[in-house]
């Protein structure tokens, strides 16, 4: 017999650390939370080592409207934010002056912009293009 980590009863299981009540209530926990993230976020995919986000309407009250990234790993550094500026038409990434915990009394971390990326700012240059076509060559016309 083994105690349950979610309410301490007794149950009978060496393949779990929890009762069968708090495994299905952790169940629909994680149902319920990947069905809010779908519906406030967007698509989320893992393409090799690369995560795609895709924040949907952020400009709506109910939506995510800024990604915080971290890193975990034994080079520290800090986390930014990344939101889009519908102003500037572009990316605008934050970082914080001080790190703070999540129960620190004074959580102002000072968040500001340390970066702006303009969207649609990068442009093919005629040799990728060319590349990227092949033997088809690109088509260009002068007006």
């Amino acid at each position: 017999m083994s105690e349950c980590q979610g309410c301490s009863q007794e149950y009978d299981s060496e393949a779990f650390r929890a009762c069968g009540a708090c495994v299905k209530t952790l169940a629909e926990q994680v149902e319920r939370n990947q069905r809010c993230m779908s519906e406030v976020v967007g698509d989320a995919n893992v393409y090799g080592r690369t995560l795609c986000l895709d924040l949907f309407y952020p400009r709506a009250e109910d939506r995510v409207d800024t990604v915080e990234f971290g890193l975990c790993d034994t080079r520290a550094a800090d986390s930014i934010r990344i939101s889009y500026d519908f102003e500037r038409d572009g990316y605008s990434i934050k970082q914080a002056s001080k790190f703070c915990w999540a129960t620190d009394e004074d959580n102002d971390e000072d968040w500001q912009e340390v970066a702006f990326v303009e969207a649609w700012a990068r442009e093919e240059t005629e040799e990728q293009t060319e590349a990227r076509l092949g033997e088809r060559q690109s088509l260009s016309i002068k007006i």
